[in-house]
């Protein structure tokens, strides 16, 4: 764990054809390949209409408390619906995502183990914000590699006369 200044992420964009689900979760899902085990029972039925994704985390957190019961989890789930008109208009204009609050879970191994239900909270629904950086000013770059040049002329310059001399 370090500070935020630390972390530098990349960005890309996808360029999404189909429908699709993004699952981001920590080890406590994905330890032991339960992800690749149960991707087909719980993940797939979200895609099909069967299952809503609210549903399905709730199934995918109690598989990582029953079976990697070992470690905390965190699972965030978005479903991705593509209809046949948004590539056109979609890069003249910032993506507006709906994402739902996952349920909240507090100490679900250990009310699995007591066989008390879960704390839940009702999934919220809130807009994304795109935040746009500003470039970075070019200034204090060119500042410090123009002190590093000179400081580098004056040492050539000092090494030369001492040879010169001696």
């Amino acid at each position: 764990m370090g500070p935020s200044s630390l972390l530098h992420p990349t960005m890309q964009r996808f360029i999404l054809d189909e429908d699709c689900l993004f699952l981001l979760c920590s080890d406590g899902l994905s330890d032991n390949d339960r992800v690749e085990e149960h991707w087909q029972t719980e993940l797939l039925p979200v895609l099909e209409g069967k299952v809503d994704s609210a549903k399905a985390v709730q199934r995918l957190v109690a598989i990582a408390n029953s079976q990697n019961g070992h470690d905390n989890v965190t699972i965030g789930l978005v479903h991705c619906k593509v209809s046949p008109g948004d590539h056109a208009s979609s890069s003249s204009r910032p993506l507006d995502v709906a994402l739902a609050t996952p349920p909240t879970f507090s100490n679900s191994l250990l009310n699995i183990a007591s066989g008390k239900k879960s704390a839940y909270s009702a999934p919220q629904t809130s807009k994304t914000q795109i935040l746009r950086r500003s470039p970075p000013n070019p200034i204090p770059r060119l500042l410090g590699t123009g002190v590093l040049l000179a400081m580098v002329g004056v040492i050539t310059y000092v090494l030369t006369s001492n040879l010169r001399s001696g």
